[in-house]
Order: structure tokens, then C-alpha cells, then sequence
């Protein structure tokens, strides 16, 4: 459950959101190298329907459905609306922090730090912005 939207709050998820989506572009375009380089160029268009179909492109998903959850949240006027800030910033570390080296996205996301320079710029900005956010600790 989430409490009354603080400036603050609201301010962290565009700052959030704002590097989550150079984040994202960041990898899709080394993404998208990588599979130009087998299959020839494609088109805006083409590649958009190779993002949304090509099992390549699946592990950047979770970057993809946080932006669109921080969306949907920021979006919400209302007054009285809660946003769960602590879950949102939860998750935007789960993402840049992939646990499990066997996992697909944990690999493609290292080896993209690894490989392409500005990647790992992109990885920064969003790892300094959650600094500034502490994880809360649960109460038991």
C-alpha cells in the first residue's frame, strides 16, 4: 500500500524514469547491433516488430515494464492518489542488478556493461539516483 505523493517522491520517479529510458536505449540500440550484425539492417519499423516478437530482445522486458509502471504511476493527478515509491525503487534495482548469473537478462545485461562503454554511463546514472533513495528497511 502505498502513502500520499510527496514532491519529493514524485520528483525521484521522473529523475527515475528519465534514466531508466536512456538506460533502455542504451542497450536496445547495442541490442540491436548485435542482431543487425546476423540478420542485415532493419527498419524502424521492422525492428519494433522484432523487439515485440524476437525472443533476443525478451531480457530487456523488465526495463521496458518499469518505465511503464512509473508511468502509469506519475501519470495518476488525483489528489488523494499513493504511489508505492519503496516497490518502484525496488524493482529499478532488481533490474539493474540482475541476480543470477544463469539467467538471460543477468547475461545480456552483463555483457553489455562489459562491452559497450556507454552502457555502463547509462547502468551509473540510474545507480546514483537509486543511492539517493536508501532501501527501506520491513518491519517485522
Amino acid at each position: 500500500m502505498g502513502v500520499p505523493v510527496k514532491p519529493s517522491d514524485r520528483q525521484l520517479l521522473f529523475d527515475l524514469r528519465k534514466a531508466l529510458l536512456h538506460l533502455h536505449k542504451t542497450l536496445l540500440d547495442w541490442e540491436r547491433a548485435a542482431y543487425e550484425r546476423v540478420h542485415g539492417r532493419v527498419s524502424a519499423v521492422e525492428l519494433l516488430k522484432v523487439i515485440v516478437e524476437d525472443s533476443q530482445f525478451a531480457w530487456l522486458r523488465p526495463i521496458s515494464e518499469l518505465i511503464v509502471r512509473i508511468d502509469s504511476t506519475v501519470d495518476t493527478e488525483e489528489p488523494d492518489s499513493t504511489i508505492d515509491v519503496g516497490a518502484l525503487v525496488a524493482r529499478a534495482r532488481e533490474v539493474v542488478s540482475p541476480a543470477g548469473a544463469g539467467s538471460t537478462q543477468a547475461q545480456r545485461y552483463l555483457a553489455a556493461l562489459q562491452e559497450h562503454p556507454d552502457a555502463v554511463f547509462a547502468h551509473r546514472a540510474v545507480t546514483n539516483i537509486l543511492k539517493s533513495h536508501p532501501p527501506q528497511e520491513t518491519a517485522h
